[in-house]
């Protein structure tokens, strides 16, 4: 499974990242593509502890999600409820927002070696590689959501 550990997997993000426009069209979910860059980049803060997540969930939910999440299957369309602040339901720069991406991948990418990890709301606690598939899993599952 791809990680953003690799850099060859990285800049191949950042440039589908920079193929985003305003305009691109949803294929699924709800977020236009400001929203969904912002989720993303929110999320890989997250990962680094910049943001703090919401509550994590009872052990058997994590658990699912985890297994299922870090599988080789793809993310499902079906809309998941996601609590602020990962999501909301304001304008950002799209621009703002793709020049925010490189450095907070390029940053999560720098810290492989840590070994404490921030616990995922979602899935709990996750290793340094759980988190680069994560990572990856997630950026791509919102990317393909925009055509990219």
């Amino acid at each position: 499974m791809k990680t953003i550990f690799d850099p060859e997997v990285r800049m191949g993000l950042i440039e589908r990242v920079n193929r985003i426009t305003a305009d691109s069209r949803i294929k699924y979910g709800s977020m236009r593509p400001d929203q969904g860059l912002n989720h993303i980049n929110t999320e890989l803060q997250m990962y680094l502890g910049d943001v703090k997540s919401p509550p994590p969930i009872g052990i058997l939910g994590r658990t699912v999600r985890k297994l299922r999440t870090l599988s080789p299957l793809p993310i499902p369309r079906a809309r998941t409820p996601i609590e602020m602040p990962l999501v909301g339901g304001v304008t950002y720069s799209i621009d703002t927002e793709k020049a925010r991406f490189p450095q907070l991948i390029e940053r999560l990418a720098g810290q492989r070696k840590q070994q404490e990890w921030p616990i995922h709301p979602l899935m709990g606690k996750l290793s340094a590689k759980q988190y680069g598939k994560l990572a990856y899993k997630h950026t791509d599952h919102h990317l393909k959501q925009f055509g990219v």
